[in-house]
């Protein structure tokens, strides 16, 4: 098996001695070992099916064009950058790494203080990462250097990424999650879950026992879904793995959908760890708490984290065990304990049981809101309103029963779309609008003869 560099810059080729290794080659020369690339801003390009390691030391932009990538030995990770560099992964065709079940051996290392760009060359780009063994994080930290992940940036293609037991889809192993920000493309990320250690990761952000890190999500589809083992070890589908608090989470844009693993947050904390912090501004977010745990804030026996919703459409569903109480948004079952802030100036913010167990009461940032039910649309009609002010966010999305949950404070309020006038009067409490067809327009004909 082969793995081929082609280089439009001069290429130093370190070996790695590793008897156990198959053959690499480099620029023409075949190497029975793993291979460092020394050169500075050069960019190589991995073809073919290759069978190995190989080591980054220096800036570069590497290509994978239709590889088919397995590891041949274990702690041995497959892509490892050293730390401090910035490297571009640029993909082209349909690629996979996988380590084969192997135990650490993570798929693409990305420490802290390193920044890996994955973009796509061509409109079908994808990359499929596999490292599906014990100890493994699928893009993020590893069990072979630092678990804390570093700065991971997704600009376009379709990624899809699993971790093993202890370490993310994307993000961490055991440790922190860092800085994973999507631009666009289509990404799936899933967390690993084991018996051993009482471990399970989240599929964006910590693996088990690591806490959420930064996740900015502006656009593309993303769906993320924490690992579970059992039904005791849960990680959050955003946030942190299991017994590790949320971090922060802001969306801007895009297709977000975020599942927890067993007892953990759609977003936020893992198995009985507090949500963090997620602010929306835009796109659409569908939360679900794994059994137990909150839509979006904590696993269970956990408080809340702080929820901001300014522009965009959240669906969040808690999972609560028989006759306990979870937050939709707010606290896992049975952790009411703390008040944290439930902000919302703008979108539409569905809770889909009700409950905000476990949050203050909900506020635009200065006075109390109450939510207003706008019936009447389609199930994921998108609209927007006029008459609101601030209040009246674009890109609202109805839910399955065609309705959209604007949050508004006290007051009689008139707003409109193409077809319809609606109307709502707010005082202390939630409320339905009700709605009337605009006037058609009339005219008069004038014939002259």
């Amino acid at each position: 098996m082969h793995i081929r560099f082609i280089s439009t810059a001069f290429v130093a080729a370190i070996l790695a001695a590793s008897s156990a290794l198959a053959d690499i080659t480099v620029n023409g020369t075949s190497y029975s070992s793993g291979v460092g690339l020394n050169t500075a801003n050069g960019t190589f390009t991995i073809t073919g099916t290759a069978s190995g390691y190989i080591n980054v030391k220096q800036n570069c932009t590497i290509v994978l064009d239709n590889v088919t990538w397995t590891a041949s030995d274990k702690k041995q990770d497959l892509i490892k950058i050293t730390a401090g560099l910035t490297v571009n992964l640029r993909l082209k065709g349909s690629s996979t790494i996988g380590n084969n079940s192997k135990n650490y051996v993570t798929g693409i290392y990305v420490c802290s203080g390193t920044t890996l760009n994955i973009t796509n060359i061509t409109e079908d780009a994808s990359l499929t990462v596999s490292a599906t063994g014990s100890y493994c994080t699928g893009i993020g930290g590893s069990y072979n250097g630092t678990g804390a992940a570093g700065t991971i940036n997704i600009f376009g293609g379709t990624i899809s990424s699993t971790g093993g037991a202890g370490g993310a889809g994307i993000g961490g192993y055991k440790a922190a999650g860092g800085t994973v920000s999507i631009y666009g493309g289509t990404v799936t990320a899933k967390g690993g879950g084991s018996s051993s250690d009482s471990m399970a990761s989240a599929g964006i952000g910590g693996g088990s026992g690591g806490a959420g890190g930064t996740v900015n999500i502006y656009g593309g589809t993303v769906k993320a879904t924490g690992g579970t083992y059992s039904a005791t070890y849960g990680g959050a589908g955003i946030g942190g793995g299991n017994k590790a608090a949320g971090g922060t989470v802001n969306v801007y844009g895009g297709t977000v959908t975020a599942t927890g693993g067993t007892r953990a947050a759609g977003i936020g904390g893992g198995k009985e760890a507090a949500g963090g912090t997620v602010k929306v501004y835009g796109g659409c977010v569908t939360a679900t708490g794994g059994e137990r745990g909150a839509g979006i804030g904590g696993g269970t026996g956990k408080a809340g984290g702080i929820f901001h919703n300014y522009g965009g459409t959240v669906w969040a569903k808690g999972t609560p065990n028989n006759d306990g109480s979870c937050g939709d948004i707010g606290a896992g079952q049975s952790g009411s304990s703390g008040s944290p802030a439930f902000i919302v100036k703008g979108g539409s913010t569905v809770l889909v049981n009700g409950s905000r167990y476990g949050m203050a009461a909900p506020t635009d940032g200065s006075q109390s809101v109450c939510r207003v039910a706008v019936p009447g649309f389609s199930a994921n009609e998108r609209c927007s309103f006029n008459g609101l002010g601030e209040y009246g966010q674009d890109t609202l999305i109805a839910n399955a029963s065609g309705v959209i949950h604007l949050w508004l404070p006290n007051g009689t309020y008139i707003f409109s779309d193409k077809e319809w006038i609606y109307s709502a009067t707010v005082s202390g409490a939630a409320t339905t609008a009700t709605r009337t067809a605009k006037p058609k327009a009339s005219g008069i004909i004038i014939s002259f003869h």
